[in-house]
């Protein structure tokens, strides 16, 4: 049953996002418009190492990244996407949608 929780919440935030689900190993969960998403559906806050490691991908290199969690963000997350331009946190609430975007680099103009 927790499998099928997790997967229902990736394609359900991949949905809100309008982009398409992907998922599987060494993919992001979805991706579209230049973007990619990877959807933490976890009990915990993603944490440094997490965003260390999801921003690190090969698929995240060069690309607009979006960390979606249904638990939120560590302030230790919180600091290493701010550091990334292109680095998107959202909080994913229990309908699945992602909301209270709050880009995290302020523009450069």
């Amino acid at each position: 049953m927790a499998v099928k929780r997790w997967l229902g919440t990736e394609k359900k935030v991949c949905e809100a996002l309008g982009k398409r689900h992907i998922g599987g190993p060494g993919e992001p969960d979805c991706r579209g418009g230049g973007e990619v998403v990877e959807v933490k559906s976890q009990r915990r806050p993603v944490n440094q190492w997490q965003m260390k490691e999801i921003l690190g991908k090969p698929w995240s290199a060069g690309r607009p990244t979006i960390v979606a969690s249904t638990s939120g963000f560590t302030p230790g997350a919180r600091r290493l996407a701010a550091s990334r331009p292109g680095a998107y946190m959202f909080k994913v609430y229990g309908s699945g949608s992602a909301r209270s975007s709050r880009r995290i680099n302020p523009s450069r103009g």
